[in-house]
């Protein structure tokens, strides 16, 4: 159970893709002010290896992602330390690498 936050932020949004790396923005929910950090996970769909950052900003940009790779991109808020649920899950495919 989650004490610091009762509702989930909204999924983050994709600003730009390519085969390396995704810039996501993403808010929290309409009614909370007090937002000190937002924790935002990454995660390959195959084998769930996972990376999180932890940021004040309101976009992050994950870079090193592999070509042609399905990932899943969470977010959640943090007040005061306590980290509220994630939000619904925004699935990506990075780009297509073509070689000349």
């Amino acid at each position: 159970m989650y004490r610091c936050c009762v509702e989930r932020p909204d999924a983050p949004t994709v600003v730009s893709l390519s085969d390396s790396s995704v810039k996501l923005t993403y808010r929290p929910p309409a009614h909370l002010s007090q937002v000190s950090k937002f924790l935002i996970t990454c995660r390959t769909v195959l084998d769930f290896i996972e990376w999180k950052h932890e940021t004040t900003e309101g976009m992050h940009r994950f870079t090193g992602l592999s070509a042609n790779t399905f990932y899943e991109f969470t977010v959640a808020t943090v007040i005061n330390g306590e980290v509220g649920p994630p939000s619904e899950p925004l699935l990506i495919k990075t780009k297509i690498t073509f070689r000349k």
